[in-house]
C-alpha cells in the first residue's frame, strides 16, 4: 500500500532516490533527467528528508547542479555525499549543505564499495570520452581504471559476496559485460552470450541496469530493452523476460529496465526476492 505524500516539489522528474545507509530516516532525491533522453526534463536540485521522506527540503547549494543522475553516501560517514550530475561529480562533507566538484565532467554512476567503505567508483563522460574512475579515500582524492573503450553508458555493480569483484553492463556493440577483480582498477570483457539481438538495442543509453546476487557473484542479472540472466558469473546469459514484444504483458516485466534491487532480507535462499523498475 502507498500514501500520496504530496506536490511538494517545483520539478517532479525525480531522477534518482538514495538512503543514508546509517540513517534510515534520511533519504536524498535527484531531480532531473540526465540520460540523453530528447524529452528530457532538466532537475532543480537535490532535496533531502530527514523523516523518512514525510517532509523534504531544497538543498540550495545545488541549485545549479543540472540533471542529478546519482547520489551516493559514505558507509562510515554519513556527512560524506557525492552527487553525480550532467555537469560534474560533487563531493559534499556535511551532509548536503555545501559542495565542492570533485571531477569535471558528466557523471552518470557513482556508487560505494559494500566491502570497503573508502572506495568508491564513478563513470565520467567529458571531452567525447568515457572513462572509469576510483576513489580510496571517500571521493577527496580520484584516480583513472584501464577502461577506455568508445563512448557508451556504463553501469556498474560490486559483488557483496566477493571483495574486490566488480562488474559493468556497458553500451558497446549491443551490449556488452566487463570485469574488474581488484576493485575497479583494471578491466576485462567478459566472453557473454545471450546480450545482443534484444529488441531495439541501441537504447542502452537510456536503459541499463545491473545488479549480483549479493550472496553469490556467479548470479547476475543485466536489464536493457530484455532481461537477461546468468549463473556462471557472466560467462553465458540467458533472456529472462524480453518485455512481451513491448506489448503490456501482466506476466512479464515491461521493456525498458532502469533498476534491479533486492529486497532488504535477501538472503539467497529462504528469501529471493528482487525487484525490477522499467518503463511500463
Amino acid at each position: 500500500t502507498w500514501t500520496k505524500l504530496n506536490d511538494f516539489a517545483g520539478n517532479l522528474a525525480v531522477g534518482c532516490l538514495t538512503m543514508d545507509p546509517n540513517n534510515p530516516d534520511v533519504l536524498y532525491a535527484g531531480t532531473g533527467e540526465g540520460f540523453g533522453n530528447i524529452d528530457a526534463i532538466t532537475g532543480e536540485g537535490i532535496w533531502k528528508s530527514a523523516d523518512a521522506g514525510t517532509t523534504w527540503t531544497l538543498l540550495s547549494a545545488t541549485a545549479t547542479f543540472g540533471n542529478c543522475n546519482r547520489i551516493a553516501v559514505a558507509p562510515a560517514n554519513s556527512s560524506v555525499v557525492l552527487a553525480g550530475t550532467s555537469t560534474n561529480l560533487y563531493r559534499s562533507t556535511n551532509g548536503g549543505t555545501t559542495w565542492t566538484t570533485a571531477i569535471t565532467g558528466s557523471c552518470q554512476q557513482v556508487l560505494f564499495d559494500p566491502n570497503n567503505a573508502n572506495r568508491c567508483v564513478a563513470y565520467i563522460f567529458t571531452g567525447g570520452v568515457c572513462s572509469l574512475r576510483i576513489s580510496n579515500d571517500a571521493g577527496a582524492t580520484w584516480s583513472t581504471s584501464t577502461y577506455s573503450n568508445g563512448v557508451g553508458r556504463i553501469e556498474l555493480a560490486y559483488a557483496r559476496a566477493t571483495p574486490n569483484l566488480m562488474f559493468a553492463a556497458v553500451d558497446i556493440n549491443f551490449g556488452q559485460l566487463w570485469r574488474s577483480t581488484d576493485g575497479g582498477n583494471v578491466w576485462t570483457q567478459m566472453a557473454a552470450t545471450g546480450l545482443t539481438g534484444s529488441m531495439n538495442p541501441s537504447q542502452i543509453w537510456y536503459n541499463d541496469c545491473i545488479w549480483v546476487d549479493p550472496t553469490d557473484s556467479t548470479r547476475i542479472v543485466v536489464g536493457w530493452t530484455s532481461l537477461y540472466r546468468s549463473t556462471d558469473g557472466g560467462a553465458t546469459f540467458s533472456v529472462i523476460a524480453d518485455g512481451g514484444g513491448y506489448v503490456i504483458d501482466e506476466d512479464l516485466p515491461h521493456a525498458d529496465n532502469h533498476a534491479i534491487v533486492a529486497d532488504p532480507g535477501y538472503n539467497g535462499t529462504s528469501n529471493r526476492t528482487v525487484y525490477v523498475c522499467n518503463d511500463g
